[in-house]
């Protein structure tokens, strides 16, 4: 029997009453007459809620964990720099340089008419960070406009030394007159840039309209987001990261439209990125970009870079219409290529002389120029091409590869799914793209791996019948309804994994990549419900799908991951229920126990 838990009535009541402390919330201009005077007025934990109204106004968090927010939205409440007199320091409309952390929060506003900073790494004429200057700080910013600002530096917003969480924002219509990054720039940034569900729309600058970052060592993430008519005067791309950028770059779900560089500028239209970090881009949509070393993207990294899932639709340049690869051991999978025009290389030019790098499952077709793929110098053995559909078909290395057409549902109004019957369908090469991608979704969201019964399975791997391209066909009615969920599990536990899946017929769990039969580790392995036996060890650890048949068409879940932790002995004090695990059944062992109080 275990000792009975004896917790201090004093500790209980300084939990208790600590509870019951609540932020306050100051009301501008109801408690404060202005916003910095209700930031002033604040303490940690405040909120500062502001009312529908024009301010004239220039904002300092002064290193305070606050949150800032309107109350009626960005589109009636502004916070407008236009006429208020430069303190010494410059004019951004919002300032962060004092240690601000993530729970330093502006939401929902607009803000307009900064100039930048000009005290820091700016001078006179020459401010950085126009709408929101940040510097050594990492602050949340939601749901806000940033427009019609001006910095010789990130007209939008610079973002020094620190990092930044942007959520929800529109970036639009600001300006790097004779400088970089119209729309945002980020400059050493170790902490990392978060961007999610934004839109940046007609900034522009001289070198780089769009999106800067450079010199940093923390990850730059993009994710459901918009970058569109952007168009540099003199070089960089919309999104451009620079060459001593190394910390990880992830693109996911995001559209690249209508972005330009000169045809002189060396530069692409729509991405660039660094031959110095790991690069991944999925998921996204790249149309009607234009530029001189590839029209949408330049795409650099180290190995293990790729490119999947992704649409390029009437994408130009120079060399290298859609992408120009120039980088060692990339890849690009499953990519649909439509549209594209170049004098060399109408979709893909691969300049890279060491090092392998591989197209698998991709779609080139209706290019205007010199082939869809082209190598520049003696990079053609290091390209191989395998299991894609080339217009004019490929001699290089690879196989599987067709000429034939891949039958886009509607490619002139930019829809390249698949029509039934396409050569397209059940023709991948599956160990390529689940090695390097894992399971995942198609472009539009979409299970992989459909099986279409009416098409003989031609793909090669584990699965014969992963499509070319960017879309998986037959998604009108998924089988699987819900994916089946990651889980932990502890020294001689059971632990459930289900997927559900009501019309089909039939099941098989894989447990990494292998199929599984019912034996001592686990039963179930033809039902929805698998059961995993967890022994003393970490051996049943790992990644764990279901295949799901209805006698026509077959789909793959996504893989759910295991992680097993058999550290937590018998003596562990904290186990409080005694399975093997820290987790909330011990919390709640613990509330029974002190409810139940002494006997």
């Amino acid at each position: 029997m275990r000792p009975p838990i004896i917790v201090p009535t004093s500790c209980l009541v300084l939990t208790f009453c600590a509870g019951l402390a609540s932020a306050a919330i100051i009301n501008v201009p109801a408690d404060q007459p202005f916003i910095q005077a209700g930031i002033n007025a604040a303490v940690t934990g405040d909120e500062v809620v502001v009312a529908p109204g024009t301010y004239a106004e220039i904002i300092d968090f002064a290193g305070k964990a606050i949150t800032v927010r309107s109350s009626g939205g960005a589109d009636v409440t502004i916070l407008d720099a236009t006429s208020v007199a430069d303190p010494g320091d410059g004019l951004p409309v919002v300032r962060f340089d004092n240690g601000e952390g993530a729970d330093s929060v502006l939401e929902g506003f607009t803000l307009t008419g900064g100039t930048g900073d000009t005290a820091t790494i700016g001078s006179s004429g020459h401010g950085v960070g126009g709408g929101v200057w940040i510097y050594g700080a990492t602050p949340t910013i939601r749901d806000c406009v940033i427009e019609h600002n001006s910095a010789f530096l990130g007209g939008g917003l610079f973002v020094y030394q620190g990092g930044l969480t942007l959520t929800g924002c529109t970036v639009r219509l600001n300006d790097a007159p004779g400088g970089s990054a119209g729309a945002m720039s980020s400059f050493q940034c170790d902490d990392g840039v978060t961007v999610d569900g934004c839109t940046f729309d007609g900034n522009t600058g001289q070198n780089g309209a769009g999106i800067l970052c450079d010199f940093g060592v923390g990850a730059v993430v993009f994710t459901d987001s918009v970058i569109e008519n952007h168009a540099a005067t003199v070089d960089k791309s919309a999104l451009f990261v620079g060459g001593d950028q190394t910390g990880t770059l992830t693109i996911d779900g995001c559209v690249f439209r209508n972005n330009s560089t000169p045809a002189v500028s060396l530069c692409s239209g729509a991405l660039a990125t660094s031959a110095n970090q790991i690069a991944r881009v999925t998921d996204c949509l790249f149309i009607g970009n234009s530029g001189d070393l590839g029209g949408a993207v330049a795409f650099r990294g180290l190995g293990g870079s790729f490119i999947a899932n992704c649409v390029f639709i009437g994408n130009s340049a120079g060399i290298g219409g859609a992408v120009y690869l120039k980088a060692p051991g990339l890849a690009l999978l499953n990519c649909s290529f439509a549209a594209s025009t170049a004098t060399e290389g109408s979709s893909v030019l691969f300049a890279a002389n060491s090092m392998s790098t591989t197209l698998t499952n991709c779609i080139f077709w209706d290019d205007t120029g010199v082939d869809p793929i082209s190598v520049a110098g003696n990079s053609g053995s290091f390209l191989t091409v395998n299991h894609s559909i080339v217009q004019g078909g490929w001699s290089g290395n690879g196989t599987g590869n067709l000429d034939v057409d891949p039958m886009f549902t509607d490619a002139a109004n930019d829809d390249l799914s698949l029509q039934a019957g396409s050569p397209a369908i059940d023709s991948g090469g599956f160990d390529a793209y689940h090695t390097t991608y894992g399971v995942g979704l198609d472009a539009a969201g979409g299970a992989r791996y459909i099986d279409d019964a009416t098409m003989p399975n031609l793909g090669v791997g584990t699965i014969g019948y992963l499509d070319l391209g960017a879309y998986e066909y037959g998604q009108d009615e998924p089988l699987i309804e819900q994916q089946p969920s990651s889980a932990v599990g502890g020294a001689f536990q059971s632990v459930f994994i289900s997927v559900d899946a009501p019309d089909a017929t039939s099941y098989r769990w894989y447990f990494n990549g292998t199929p599984l039969g019912d034996d001592a580790h686990h039963s179930g392995t033809a039902s929805p419900l698998l059961i995993v036996h967890v022994d003393d060890s970490t051996d049943q650890e790992g990644l764990y799908h279901c295949v799901v048949s209805d006698g026509v068409r077959t789909e793959t879940s996504v893989d759910a991951g295991l992680v097993v932790y058999t550290d937590c002995t018998p003596d562990c004090l904290a186990d409080l229920n005694g399975d093997g695990l820290l987790d909330l059944q011990d919390i709640n062992e613990f509330i029974n126990s002190f409810n139940a109080g002494c006997p």
